[in-house]
């Protein structure tokens, strides 16, 4: 309507054939200006939708390889279960059996909990920022320093952020006991070495010792041992040290170690 009204008035106002030739043109143009615009925009909504769907594609295959990885450990770990504990039993060794059972049951739960609050995120940021949020909602005072790049290899970076989920965990529970609770999260390279550090200064913490029969297997008196199996899986050692000042829990794995977990 507008560019008849346009049009229209040209015409009206024109003095001569030429003006009206003119004004035609003008108008023309400004209808091929206007397509082009619109479709220039009708194209770049396709490609921008394209793109969407090529990022969800994307993410999809990821998130398939993902749920692969996990699926071929779990089912590694119960045909593991399985084998050990046929082996025990075919020895007499029952209370063995039992005890091993329980510890594999603790496991799977802790991964459960675990791949519930990282999954499909990146592991490592997820957990501190887990552990951030964590620490302000129960008022302790949690010092994150990171001088180092986490693992390249996501079995590997997975594995180990799992594992610094699981100290900080226990060095919340055991600051939150006293006042001032302070806990310390330290990755740093050192002499060829990635080395992971969890410290919090209750003192008179006692080390986790492995759990009794009767209770829940979820219970975290298993976390510690599960944690020395994350190291010696990544091809590193787990100590736990008691200073007069602090109780810290230290993870070294060698830049050279296996890298695929």
């Amino acid at each position: 309507m507008i560019l008849y009204a346009g049009l229209n008035l040209f015409l009206i106002t024109a003095r001569d054939f030429s003006s009206i030739v003119a004004a035609v043109i003008h108008g023309l143009a400004v209808c091929l200006m206007i397509f082009f615009l619109w479709a220039l925009r009708i194209l770049g909504q396709v490609r921008e939708e394209q793109k969407m769907k090529q990022e969800v594609l994307r993410a999809q295959a990821e998130y398939a390889k993902k749920m692969q990885v996990l699926m071929r450990e779990q089912r590694n770990d119960i045909l593991n279960a399985i084998s050990v504990v046929t082996a025990y039993l075919q020895v007499g060794q029952y209370e063995r059996a039992q005890n091993y059972l329980e510890f594999m049951a603790a496991d799977q739960f802790d991964k459960c909990d675990y791949h519930s609050c990282v999954f499909p995120d990146d592991p490592w940021e997820k957990i501190v920022q887990q552990k951030q949020e964590q620490a302000k909602q129960h008022q302790i005072q949690f010092i994150v320093e990171q001088d180092a790049e986490p693992p390249t290899d996501e079995d590997v970076k997975r594995l180990i952020a799992r594992l610094m989920a699981n100290l900080v965990d226990d060095a919340f529970q055991a600051a939150g006991k006293i006042a001032n609770p302070k806990v310390w999260l330290r990755y740093y390279a050192d002499d060829q070495q990635l080395v992971l550090e969890v410290e919090h200064n209750n003192t008179k913490f006692k080390k986790p010792e492995q759990k009794g029969q009767g209770e829940h297997p979820n219970c975290g008196a298993y976390k510690l041992p599960i944690c020395r199996q994350i190291a010696s899986e990544v091809g590193g050692k787990l100590t736990v040290v008691k200073t007069g000042k602090a109780f810290i829990y230290r993870f070294v794995m060698p830049v050279k170690a296996k890298q695929t977990a």
